[in-house]
């Protein structure tokens, strides 16, 4: 009998594939972040290359996501005051890279997706939900 291996975002990075490789074929993961191949266009790609002198990895779309959400209250708040920005991330309505921000009364976000990646041809492909 035969099984193949399931892990959480512990596993979404480029290293797992390279090290475990050819193990890793086959293998799903589950992580929070999509594809950066699905939702960030060529115009982004081009950008992130020109700062990173790399491709995206499997934190570059949630960390671009973050900065967006942190650049925005502060925008909103018009100060660095913590307090300040944290109420103003809390009020936000934000389309990001990880999708529509949105945070309810305890500051939780309101939707938080999870995708499912399979590697494939020694790449993660993302199978849930389908591109």
């Amino acid at each position: 009998m035969t099984a193949k291996f399931i892990c959480s975002d512990g596993c979404f990075n480029s290293t797992y594939v390279d090290e475990a490789a050819p193990a890793s074929e086959g293998t799903y993961v589950g992580a929070i972040t999509p594809d950066p191949k699905v939702v960030a266009d060529k115009q982004w790609w081009q950008d992130y290359q020109q700062v990173e002198a790399r491709n995206p990895d499997t934190y570059s779309v949630p960390g671009y996501a973050a900065m967006t959400v942190l650049a925005e209250g502060v925008k909103k708040a018009n100060t660095f005051d913590a307090a300040r920005v944290a109420d103003a991330i809390r009020a936000l309505d934000l389309k990001t890279l990880v999708g529509h921000v949105t945070y309810d009364t305890g500051g939780d976000l309101r939707e938080q997706n999870v995708y499912v990646f399979q590697v494939k041809d020694g790449a993660f492909a993302q199978v849930y939900p389908k591109p």
